[in-house]
């Protein structure tokens, strides 16, 4: 497919919402292959979809290794649905500082850079 087809699949499929953002990061995810008859097209990087059944072992125990974290905290997310209880009595108990920036996908820090910019200024300060 071709680099514009990319963009407009990250947008479509909800991967990334910032038109602007999806400019600036999906080329890098992206493999060119110029054919020997002048064509050129794109490719994905890594084919995610292949590592589906890895990638929920990814993720387990990870809350628990950040609220063990014996310093300071932010968290970041789009919406507190996603939190697990772990997360949840940590943030009750004052462990670390929540910020919601309202965003429905994963990559929050690409969409929405100026927000979560400003949330980690303010954890700073």
């Amino acid at each position: 497919g071709s680099l514009e087809d990319a963009i407009a699949w990250s947008l479509s499929s909800g991967m990334l919402t910032n038109p602007q953002s999806a400019r600036e990061n999906v080329p890098p995810r992206l493999v060119h292959h110029e054919e020997a008859d002048g064509k050129e097209s794109w490719s994905w990087r890594t084919d995610v979809s292949k590592a589906t059944s890895c990638l929920s072992h990814c993720f387990e125990g990870l809350s628990e290794l950040f609220v063990a974290l014996p310093l300071p905290k932010l968290l970041v997310v789009g919406a507190v649905d996603r939190m697990d209880a772990t997360l949840e009595a940590a943030h009750m108990q004052g462990r670390f500082r929540l910020d919601v920036v309202p965003h429905p996908g994963h990559y929050i820090h690409e969409d929405r850079p100026e927000e979560v910019a400003e949330a980690i200024a303010k954890f700073l300060l």
